[in-house]
């Protein structure tokens, strides 16, 4: 009998009784992708390289939470798949998915904590629009949070520099004129 045959049985139960929630699944693929790697012979893991690979599906229903599904990409790219080019393909588009679906900070400490090689051009240029988004996102929020001076300018200052890291633009000014007026 296969050693991962009673986590199938797991993943079916589940497939019938769990919430659902692209998140959730994530989760459960992470887990599942780590147990496969460790317990699984290549030919057992076919169903989680079609679970992950399928265009439309269960994973596509609504936005990707980006940390897990990079946490996810992460996983899948240490493991082996039926044919070597597929996986590196499936990773690409599912990094590429989360990536466009980044939606905080964490995403965007999620997306700088990739392996280089998963940031390909494609996907850098998606999370630069998406970390211009975010990042102006929170300077202004930021006006709101109570901060003092002081702890602001460092925000300032952290803020500022990931926009240099992707290479984006982000009006501070508005931000900086309200420290000056604390």
């Amino acid at each position: 009998m296969s050693t991962i045959g009673p986590l199938l049985g797991l993943w079916d139960d589940w497939m019938v009784r769990a919430d659902r929630t692209s998140n959730s699944m994530l989760l459960r693929l992470c887990d599942a992708a780590a147990l496969l790697q460790l317990y699984a012979e290549s030919q057992e893991t076919d169903w989680l390289w079609e679970v992950v690979g399928a265009p439309t599906g269960e994973l596509r229903a609504g936005p990707l939470d980006c940390s897990s599904a990079l946490r996810l990409a992460r996983q899948l790219s240490r493991m082996s798949a039926p044919v070597e080019s597929s996986r590196d393909d499936i990773v690409a588009k599912l990094v590429l998915a989360a990536v466009g679906d980044a939606r905080a900070l964490r995403d965007l400490d999620s997306y700088e904590d990739l392996p280089e090689v998963m940031r390909t051009d494609e996907v850098r240029v998606v999370a630069a629009e998406r970390a211009r988004h975010i990042l102006q996102d929170e300077v202004q929020q930021l006006e709101f949070d109570g901060y003092t001076a002081s702890a602001l300018r460092e925000v300032v200052v952290e803020l500022t520099q990931r926009a240099d890291w992707y290479g984006v633009e982000v009006d501070v000014a508005p931000l900086l004129d309200y420290i000056d007026e604390l």
